[in-house]
């Protein structure tokens, strides 16, 4: 077999499976295979922990499960995302289920938590505190920010699929209760007769047209391309979303947007524009900027 599709031989221990999957993944260029081997082999046993793979380092696979994981393993050596491999993918402090055809969060987005976690921290007593994430996708960051503050929001998006992941999601975080799902395009969503929001998040799509197609495959071949097609200057869905935020936001709310690299000094100008104020860049984990945030002063 080639190295696309790896066989893993009976009297092979999981330990030793576990270094030839490491091995495959770091000649892809896998930025952490260790973590990845352990997580593929983690599903294939369904195991709740990665860490629960130390009571089973000794122990050969059986043929089934050798044949399962050798599909596994091209999958992701193929390009396939790891996440919709597993079903599954952490975000901040929550599991999330993931189907193909949603969008797939990645950590850099945690930083919107932050943000939004940060912000929501100042805020009691008054009107209650509601949350919206307009492009929600499957949930994430609505669901993170509802499971550390308990305060309930909307989600919007124009895709029924990811939609209904993201109800379920909620529901499996023990915040279903607390959150509304709305199908259609940002704002559009929203009845006439709701009330304004506290904080308004979004991870809109920023990637310029023309660059899409030199994307990883896990991103370029997986992700819908409404979830990353900004348009020819990346920055179409983020311009309409800092332009209407006023009209939804709470006089002292808050605003926050994530964007690529290189896109900061334009956002930062889009929301000064809208008549933000106290406009602030946030830099993910690499040091890149993230998100800009901003708030609505009052009248």
């Amino acid at each position: 077999m080639t190295d696309n599709c790896p066989s893993f031989p009976p009297q092979n221990t999981l330990k030793e499976i576990l270094t030839r999957i490491e091995g495959l993944l770091a000649e892809r260029g896998t930025a952490s295979p260790d973590v990845e081997a352990r997580l593929l082999c983690a599903h294939l046993l369904s195991l709740p922990r990665p860490t629960d793979l130390l009571f089973h380092l000794q122990h050969p696979l059986t043929p089934e499960l050798s044949r399962k994981l050798s599909q596994l393993v091209s999958e992701r050596l193929s390009g396939k995302p790891l996440q919709l491999i597993v079903g599954s993918v952490d975000f901040h402090s929550v599991t999330l289920r993931m189907d193909a055809g949603v969008f797939i969060p990645r950590p850099e987005t945690e930083t919107l938590v932050e943000v939004g976690l940060k912000f929501l921290g100042f805020l009691s007593g008054g009107e209650p505190v509601k949350v919206l994430d307009l492009g929600t996708g499957c949930g994430a960051v609505l669901i993170a920010l509802a499971c550390r503050t308990g305060f309930g929001g909307v989600g919007t998006d124009i895709s029924p699929m990811a939609l209904a992941l993201a109800m379920e999601n909620a529901d499996r975080n023990q915040v279903g209760d607390l959150l509304e799902f709305r199908q259609g395009d940002l704002y559009s969503a929203l009845p006439p007769s709701a009330r304004k929001f506290s904080l308004i998040v979004s991870n809109p799509p920023y990637i310029l047209s023309s660059q899409i197609p030199t994307l990883p495959p896990e991103v370029r071949d997986y992700d819908p391309r409404e979830a990353i097609d900004g348009g020819e200057d990346g920055l179409g869905m983020v311009r309409l979303i800092i332009e209407e935020a006023p009209g939804h936001l709470l006089e002292g709310g808050m605003l926050a947007v994530e964007m690529g690299e290189g896109q900061g000094e334009e956002v930062v100008g889009m929301f000064s524009e809208a008549g933000f104020k106290a406009v602030e860049t946030e830099p993910d984990l690499t040091g890149r900027e993230r998100v800009v945030s901003g708030i609505l002063p009052g009248s």
